[in-house]
């Protein structure tokens, strides 16, 4: 998790760590609610949750009309936010005609909840690695280049970061391949990128 303190940072720490999903309080921000939301929405195409202690109509449609996905009154629950979270990102998925449960072979995401079985065994990623694993499912069965994936995971600043990209991709063979050494999930295409194998109609719904 990254905290900014002004509409400026959290738009530079956005493009840089290139985040899944937004919360951002209208009490603090250092700009409206609606044009501060329209800002961060300029540079990602992550939900965005909105928090305020107004209720008023003009502060809803204010930021809903400026990008937000969802939009909370303060105070709230815990596990309120965590289902309006879980809602947003399981409307994401199904709007890139995605289904919350991807399977191919032995591998099973949960995209919503972050979760990520192999056989009967959950286990857990870092943060980098499920990245790249997310992306690889968003665009399963096709070859995503070197430089896509590396825009992906450190943003398009970047200017060669492949081996990098290759310890990345070995340390998620390693957490999700039968033998890293011989992978049948993630293949390589020689001198052109990676590509996530989708050998059926894998991505179910619960």
């Amino acid at each position: 998790m990254h905290e900014a303190s002004s509409c400026e940072e959290a738009c530079r720490a956005v493009t840089r760590l290139r985040p899944h999903f937004l919360v951002l309080s209208l009490d603090t921000a250092d700009r409206p609610g609606g044009e501060a939301i329209a800002l961060l929405r300029s540079v990602t195409e992550a939900p965005i949750l909105a928090l305020s202690s107004r209720d008023d109509e003009a502060t809803v449609v204010d930021a809903l009309n400026g990008g937000a996905d969802d939009f909370m009154v303060k105070p709230f629950r815990s596990r309120e936010i965590l289902a309006r979270v879980g809602n947003v990102l399981r409307r994401q998925v199904q709007k890139k005609g995605m289904r919350p449960i991807f399977v191919e072979g032995s591998l099973k995401v949960d995209i919503v909840h972050r979760r990520v079985w192999v056989g009967d065994m959950e286990i857990h990623l870092a943060p980098k690695s499920y990245q790249l694993l997310k992306f690889l499912i968003e665009n399963a069965g096709r070859v995503i280049s070197h430089r896509e994936l590396q825009t992906h995971l450190w943003g398009t600043d970047c200017i060669d970061r492949m081996p990098y990209l290759r310890r990345a991709v070995w340390e998620l063979r390693c957490a999700i391949e039968v033998d890293p050494a011989n992978p049948q999930l993630i293949t390589t295409e020689p001198h052109v990128g990676y590509r996530l194998t989708k050998t059926s109609e894998h991505q179910r719904g619960n």
